[in-house]
């Protein structure tokens, strides 16, 4: 939306200054969606325009333009002053985004009175009615609901892949942790009795008796347990995410479900055999060292790290902690701009 005039305001008349006032305020409260434009140095002639050109000794700077709008008319207006040239003429151009409507005179100038609000129709201005506030504060209130019903979709998205990551981390933290705790006790088990099969005493008794740290060991080796998994749960949660956010995280829950179905296999395996008691005779507890090798055989031969993964699936694992908290950081965004929303609508409900 545009307008012309030939000449800029020359504030060394009072009248000009109160003119001015009502221009932007007029352009400002235009229900033009977008910038509005005052354009000097074009005259108005029947049927078509005519640039003329301005005097350059009369513009002023853009901050005297911008103190004065500041001073009288509240809120805010966003406004932006250019010179360019047309047709060897200098041109003064006024750009106001006036996105905060309605816009008033805060303090009388002259013989413009406090809360006086004009718009523009066509070529000329017009005072604000009822009805035209009532349709400004309509537009406000959509305008808000609407971001306020993105906010709610982006809070929801992030929520979701936020519940995902934590469950992804309680899941592999669990499996991982009963795993590699099974695997080292299976480990440390088995080369401590190797060593104990190939001292005299034990090759020429029939029976050993088992101390309370063997009998510990046993224990716990034998009463490892794997709580049940669903990996449906993740890719249920995970198809309802972003595609975006889909394959960043497809490799990672098949991992974590390939260590859970490895975590079965060893409990499988350990219920294929009993475990020794205080004392027994020497061949059960070569059997059960035995079994027990057959279980380390379902051991992942891989290269291991902290954890016990490879390097690729350790970098992603590692990142879900940078996403946490980039996602805590755009929720706590959304927070705070759903409760700013919320308040313009409750102030809006008050007018």
């Amino acid at each position: 939306m545009w307008t012309s005039k030939k000449e800029i305001y020359d504030f060394s008349i009072s009248q000009k200054k109160e003119e001015f006032l009502k221009d932007i305020l007029a352009m400002a409260n235009s229900g033009f969606k977008g910038k509005k434009y005052i354009i000097f140095g074009v005259k108005e002639e029947i049927a078509s325009k005519k640039i003329v050109g301005v005097s350059v000794e009369q513009v002023k700077d853009q901050a005297t333009y911008q103190q004065i709008i500041r001073e009288n008319i509240e809120p805010d207006i966003e406004f932006e002053m250019k010179m360019f040239r047309k047709d060897e003429h200098d041109l003064c151009c006024f750009i106001i985004d006036g996105s905060n409507r309605p816009y008033i005179i805060k303090k009388s100038f002259g013989k413009i009175n406090t809360g006086l609000a004009l718009k523009r129709i066509n070529t000329s201005r017009t005072p604000l009615l009822r009805r035209d506030l009532d349709e400004i504060y309509e537009e406000k209130e959509n305008a808000l609901q609407m971001k306020l019903s993105n906010l709610k979709w982006e809070q929801n998205e992030y929520s979701k892949e936020l519940l995902l990551i934590r469950i992804i981390k309680n899941n592999y933290n669990y499996i991982s942790t009963k795993t590699s705790e099974f695997e080292y006790n299976v480990d440390g088990f088995i080369d401590r009795w190797e060593e104990i099969f190939s001292t005299r005493e034990f090759r020429y008794s029939n029976e050993i008796k088992i101390d309370e740290d063997d009998k510990y060991l046993i224990d716990k080796i034998v009463g490892y347990h794997i709580k049940s998994f669903d990996v449906k749960i993740l890719f249920n949660i995970l198809t309802e995410c972003k595609y975006e956010v889909y394959e960043n995280y497809v490799e990672i829950i098949e991992k974590i479900n390939n260590d859970y179905i490895q975590a079965l296999q060893y409990e499988k395996e350990l219920r294929r055999f009993e475990h020794p008691r205080e004392k027994i005779e020497n061949k059960k507890i070569v059997d059960f060292v035995s079994n027990l090798k057959k279980v380390k055989c379902l051991f992942p031969k891989e290269p291991k790290l902290i954890w016990g993964e490879p390097s690729r699936f350790y970098d992603y694992y590692l990142a879900l902690d940078d996403r946490i908290d980039e996602l805590q950081t755009k929720l706590d965004r959304v927070y705070i701009s759903m409760k700013e929303i919320n308040q313009k609508l409750f102030s809006i409900l008050m007018v």
